[in-house]
């Protein structure tokens, strides 16, 4: 099995959908995000490099929403990232999307207490808030 490189990320994004990816485009062009050049190849662990990116990354932005919610593998990696937070060390960066308060209380009553950003005050304002967080 190849090795992958030995990157650390300041941010990994949890979820996926279309709003993760233009959140993602948008902390790459503040300098925040980062590609590499790694990409998977046939036969690869895709497993393994999520793993990877959540124990080399600072934090995690988690996109709380109806789909993810409803998803087991968004919530494995909000898992990893939980068990990264045992010695009070801050790493989930909650994102509220299209759910509110009731919604985030009812799947993680630990997540409805976190200060989060909300996707309904505009994708800028949302970028900006995870700037502030990381720097």
């Amino acid at each position: 099995m190849r090795r992958l490189p030995e990157i650390r990320y300041d941010v990994m994004a949890v979820s996926n959908g279309r709003y993760a990816g233009l959140a993602w485009e948008s902390l790459i062009r503040s300098g925040l995000g980062q590609v590499d050049d790694f990409s998977l190849k046939l036969g690869d662990s895709l497993r393994q490099s999520i793993d990877l990116g959540l124990a080399r990354s600072r934090f995690g932005v988690v996109i709380l929403s109806g789909y993810f919610f409803q998803k087991h593998g968004p919530q494995q990696e909000l898992n990893g990232l939980a068990t990264r937070e045992v010695n009070a060390e801050k790493v989930i960066l909650p994102v509220w999307h299209g759910v509110g308060f009731v919604e985030v209380r009812n799947y993680s009553p630990t997540l409805a207490d976190r200060l989060a950003v909300q996707t309904k005050d505009g994708l800028a304002h949302v970028v900006a808030k995870i700037i502030e967080a990381v720097k």
